[in-house]
């Protein structure tokens, strides 16, 4: 049984943008956004292949020089505009510096109709912004007004334009044959078969089924991020120490301590007695219930 979903590139949430811009040698940005010239935060996008058929699974690579939040915007040949990272699949648009591949996980993009140039945009930001809303206006109004509010190397943009190419139309051609006979030869395909044996030929058609696309409903990410609360940094030996994770943020499940002397405990609020001198670097990570992890470090000196 196949187990990969899709999401389509053409399923999504529809946004529209009023600014105007244009770059990467003169042409004109698709979401009609005016790129800015970062001095310290660049970003990249790309595609496996320059074109693809109707049907056929695309991989979008990216690259960024520093931790940033992504959001990629997929517009097709008609010029819609919606939103396809973050998604369903991976809501976390967090990343940290280097190339990046999407799909990330069990999940694969479809490309979808119409024919023609389709384009896919980037937008890299130090700020996170609002995840556009149904309304294409109102989306549009509300990533106009933050990217006009946030200072501007804070911010920057790059896209890649590909061939969107309709699929082969096959014509059967009829002729005086038995009835077509069909089967099932394995679960999740049902096939269909004609055969003359006058005219010498034989026509088999298989169909394999997939899980339906998934309509991407609108998303909220919620940040995790650990942090350490405690009443000193210098400490005696053999004086219990109160460690809490106060100023946590997220939906924390499992909070974990490591005292950096092969010590270890488990919850929010935690004592710890050090028995050596020196700096002890603690560490706390908080775990979400979808397997997410932050880690937090502070250093406590003993004397």
């Amino acid at each position: 049984m196949d187990k990969i979903r899709h999401l389509s590139l053409i399923i999504g949430i529809a946004v529209a943008f009023s600014l105007v811009g244009t770059a990467q040698g003169g042409r004109p940005s698709p979401l009609g956004i005016a790129p800015t010239h970062s001095p310290f935060l660049t970003t990249d996008i790309w595609t496996d292949k320059p074109s693809y058929t109707v049907g056929e699974n695309i991989q979008i690579y990216f690259t960024v020089n520093r931790p940033a939040f992504i959001y990629i915007f997929g517009i097709d040949a008609n010029g819609t505009i919606r939103l396809i990272f973050p998604n369903t699949f991976t809501s976390d648009n967090f990343v940290q510096e280097g190339v990046h591949r999407l799909p990330d996980g069990d999940w694969q993009f479809m490309v979808q109709p119409p024919a023609g140039i389709a384009h896919l945009q980037i937008i890299a930001s130090l700020q996170r912004l609002p995840l556009p809303e149904p309304n294409p206006h109102a989306a549009g109004k509300t990533i106009t007004y933050m990217l006009k509010h946030i200072p501007a190397a804070w911010w920057t943009t790059a896209w890649v334009s590909f061939t969107v190419a309709a699929p082969p139309t096959v014509t059967v051609v009829p002729a005086v044959c038995p009835p077509w006979t069909w089967w099932v030869p394995s679960h999740w395909v049902i096939a269909w078969q004609h055969v003359c044996p006058d005219a010498g030929w034989r026509f088999t058609i298989k169909f394999h089924f997939r899980v339906p696309l998934v309509t991407i409903p609108p998303i909220t990410v919620v940040e995790l991020k650990a942090r350490i609360f405690a009443p000193f940094i210098h400490v005696d030996m053999s004086v219990p120490i109160r460690f809490t994770a106060r100023g946590s943020r997220g939906p924390i499940i499992r909070y974990h301590w490591d005292f950096g002397d092969s010590h270890t405990a488990q919850g929010f609020e935690v004592w710890h007695t050090f028995t050596r001198p020196g700096p002890h670097h603690v560490r706390l990570t908080v775990f979400d219930a979808a397997g997410r992890a932050h880690t937090a470090t502070r250093v406590i000196w003993v004397r």
